[in-house]
């Protein structure tokens, strides 16, 4: 479904790559942090406090921005279009259990998907019920981190056909304890980084006629954190502030709570050729957290203010998003085969707030807000598009297609924003109302070389919108959208009777009047369009039955993504050359997978991984003598191994056995970014057990 329609992967002129749900809880991959070293073209920044920024080919110029890449759960858009409620770092945390697969197409992606698709798309694809047999299963999972907590899991899902080959349900449910791993003498003993995560999925499906079918869904995921994942880490020795895994924060600060509730609705009628789809979705997420923040404002508030210097300081963050989306497509073959077109329309509507709050803090207890007020913050916005798109495929012979697509855009964005008199806030209130354009297009003319083999050539272009910089003193009240232009060639298949598989693309992205976030002369964040860059690169995977039962798989990514028209707003500085942030210019990853019967009753399986990231660099900085947060290359060793017999598993996973202190993200901990930082790593060696039935 990466072309909304039914196709084999291996037929879309496009790079995509599929991490199946089977794989991931073989290998206890329960998060995008452990799984995305898989994909090759992706990489994953974090602020270690629930938010997370996924980066397509290196297309990212820092998070707290609008989002880059979208997120999808089936045809469910996620995530906002828009910067004001962290539209690009509000990821869902979704498990295994409730998927059939990830999908992450690489490359703009806006004719069929519209704004905020210039790097690609991450896509969650869910199970459908089973029309024809009931079938379950049940799994309890133990894990325990190397020096850390320990976790575990129960997840149990079933499908059912309440009328054979005309309506089934399926449902699933899971609660998580994630085990923590970093220290904070402050907050007692043990470690302060627990997370806990449950949800569920229904789902059912009515076929009352071959020409009509409906899909009815709901989602619901919840995670609460005790504690960040952040390691106070210096900048200026690149050595840990205190222990290799600790920090130090106000006891009961740095948690957070990120939920999400998904609804969708698809009727798809089959008009005698004539394909209709219409796609209803509702989707609401909301984030809350309590951060430290002591060591950002400590220094303003004491020397300028004259607060005492025993004091820390926390900021409430809350955000949310609810989110109506609805599409309708149209889709045909003609002229027997020669011609296949699809067309639509798109419409989506979202409001969003963002409400942000500092509170002092003497010892562990907060200072109220009627006995000092520092600041309070808060915004409402409103986001609304309507696009219209369509691509038409000439089969030009039975080997030759040519594409060609289009979307026509309108966005319309009305955002508030109410401060008080606090301290550290102005009593600012404004509006502001922002329209814009957009269109994007494609061009794809694929070959097939042999059945088994295809070519093709891609220029495709995306977008992210513009917005309001609301209740800015200084600077642009609005900044415009930004645009990429990517040339891409590759090839796909098979090969050596279906043992052997291959994909190939070689890419030029141009990415025009880059969207940059910082700070004005006041401390304010504002976003400015400065500046251009290319990402262009190379990816390589495939795979290789070496025997029966035992596959090895491997990708080389090169991915150059960096400043061609260099930019000094003011807020944000980058010299030509410059690295964009979060991606590495290598990395790979090797795996080998072994199955195999050890007699008439029990199989089983070995399998092992070896990843490697190259050098990163942070977010740009507000000048040329202040640098960007560095980010070492490391490399992290899996293994999983199971055994099974009938409907019965035992599977054993162990993820970064060699205990890498790889630095995934770096976040800001002073108001010079200099310095003092929160680092993210890897996940410690961490060591899990799954049991398992099947009915």
């Amino acid at each position: 479904m990466a072309r909304k329609h039914a196709e084999s992967l291996q037929n879309v002129p496009m790079a995509v790559s599929v991490v199946s749900a089977n794989t991931m809880l073989k290998q206890n991959a329960i998060s995008i942090f452990d799984y995305f070293r898989q994909i090759p073209g992706l990489s994953v920044s974090t602020n270690g406090r629930g938010f997370v920024t996924p980066v397509i080919r290196g297309i990212s110029s820092g998070d707290g921005n609008t989002p880059t890449t979208g997120i999808y759960i089936d045809d469910m858009p996620i995530t906002s279009s828009s910067a004001l409620a962290g539209g690009d770092q509000l990821m869902p945390d979704l498990d295994p259990s409730e998927l059939q697969q990830v999908e992450v197409l690489k490359g703009p992606q806006g004719t069929l998907y519209g704004a905020s698709a210039m790097g690609g798309i991450i896509k969650y694809v869910t199970h459908d019920p089973n029309m024809k047999k009931m079938s379950g299963q049940v799994a309890v999972t133990g894990n325990s981190v190397a020096g850390g907590d320990q976790g575990g899991a129960v997840r149990a899902s079933f499908s059912t056909p309440l009328i054979k080959d005309k309506l089934a349900i399926t449902g699933s449910y899971f609660h998580r304890d994630d085990p923590g791993w970093v220290q904070d003498p402050l907050q007692g003993k043990g470690t302060h980084n627990m997370a806990h995560a449950s949800g569920g999925r229904g789902a059912l499906v009515w076929k009352p006629t071959d020409w009509y079918t409906l899909h009815l869904s709901a989602l619901s995921s919840i995670r609460t954190a005790n504690g960040s994942s952040l390691v106070d880490y210096n900048t200026t020795n690149n050595r840990p502030v205190y222990g290799a895994l600790e920090q130090r924060r106000i006891p009961g600060t740095d948690t957070s709570q990120a939920r999400i509730n998904a609804f969708n609705a698809t009727n798809s009628f089959d008009l005698g050729g004539l394909n209709l789809t219409s796609s209803t979705s509702y989707v609401e997420s909301q984030y809350t957290g309590l951060w430290d923040v002591t060591t950002t404002f400590k220094p303003l508030l004491t020397s300028n203010v004259g607060l005492p210097s025993h004091y820390g300081y926390a900021l409430d963050q809350q955000m949310g998003t609810s989110k109506f989306s609805q599409e309708v497509r149209l889709g045909r073959d003609e002229f027997h085969h020669f011609l296949t077109w699809h067309a639509g329309f798109f419409f989506t509507h979202e409001r969003s707030y963002a409400y942000q709050q500092i509170n002092a803090a003497d010892g562990p207890s907060l200072i109220s807000t009627s006995q000092l007020d520092l600041g309070q913050e808060s915004t409402k916005s409103q986001y609304n598009e309507v696009a219209g798109f369509g691509d038409v495929t000439l089969h030009l012979t039975h080997r030759l297609d040519l594409q060609g697509g289009v979307r026509y855009s309108a966005i319309r964005q009305d955002a508030t924003i109410n401060d008080d008199d606090g301290i550290l806030s102005d009593g600012v209130q404004a509006r502001i109302k922002d329209n814009f354009k957009v269109p994007t297009f494609l061009v794809t003319p694929s070959y097939h070389i042999t059945s088994n083999l295809m070519a093709y050539a891609r220029i495709a272009s995306g977008y992210r919108s513009g917005g309001p910089n609301i209740g800015v003193s200084q600077g642009a009240t609005t900044f415009a959208p930004d645009k990429t232009l990517d040339y891409e060639i590759g090839a796909k298949g098979d090969f050596d009777h279906h043992r052997g598989t291959v994909d190939v693309s070689l890419y030029w992205t141009d990415w025009k009047h880059i969207q940059l976030v910082g700070l004005n002369n006041e401390s304010e964040g504002i976003t400015v369009n400065g500046g251009s860059a290319v990402s262009n690169g190379l990816e390589v995977s495939g795979s290789y039955r070496v025997i029966r039962g035992l596959t090895i798989a491997a990708y080389f990514n090169y991915t150059n993504a960096h400043i061609t028209t260099p930019f000094n707003t003011g807020t944000v500085y980058g010299q030509s050359g410059n690295l964009l942030p979060y991606t590495a210019r290598i990395t790979s990853n090797v795996r080998a997978d072994y199955n195999f019967n050890i007699n008439d009753y029990y199989a089983a399986h070995v399998g092992a991984e070896y990843s490697y990231v190259g050098n990163r660099l942070g977010g740009f900085q507000s000048a040329a003598d202040i640098p960007r947060y560095r980010m070492p290359a490391y490399s992290q060793v899996n293994f999983n191994m199971g055994v099974q017999r009938g409907r019965y598993s035992l599977d054993f996973a162990a993820r970064n056995l060699t205990n890498s202190r790889g630095i995934l993200a770096m976040s800001a901990r002073t108001l010079s970014k200099t310095g003092l930082v929160g680092a993210t790593l890897v996940q410690p060696a961490t060591f899990s057990l799954t049991a398992s039935a099947k009915f």
